[in-house]
């Protein structure tokens, strides 16, 4: 008699192991568990002046991640911000004093530190008005 109830413990707890150790491995719950990939962008901003004779003064205004910019210069400028997150909006604005100079601008994206694409340009203008809503 001794022996049938050890053998029905050992069986039990045996059965009840098998249980647990089936239960801990399945894979019902490892969707929910692994935390989801944030995607991260990164913008860069690009104005250029052709050479003219007059020097002219460029004011640039700009989205960076969590406001808008805006500086001036007579250089050629080119910026990189971010990490900016999918259906963010990024623009860039430039104008000049002098309407003799014509300029080029371009707004870039890259995914992830892959590399930039370019998504919204104005080629030989008086003025840049840019505008890109990320989603790729």
């Amino acid at each position: 008699m001794k022996t049938k109830s050890i053998t029905f413990f050992l069986l039990a707890f045996a059965s009840l192991l098998s249980i647990t150790f089936i239960a801990s491995c399945s894979n019902d719950d490892d969707e929910d568990d692994k935390p989801t990939k944030v995607d991260n962008y990164y913008v860069k901003y690009e104005v250029q002046t052709e050479k003219r004779v007059y020097i002219c003064d460029k004011n640039i205004t700009y989205k960076d991640v969590d406001e808008g910019k805006k500086i001036a210069t007579r250089q050629d400028w080119s910026g990189t911000y971010g990490p900016f997150k999918k259906g963010d909006n990024v623009y860039l604005r430039v104008s000049i004093n002098n309407t003799l100079n014509m300029m080029s601008g371009r707004i870039s994206v890259s995914k992830n530190h892959e590399p930039f694409v370019v998504r919204a340009e104005t080629i030989k203008s008086n003025s840049i008005s840019l505008e890109y809503t990320i989603d790729f």
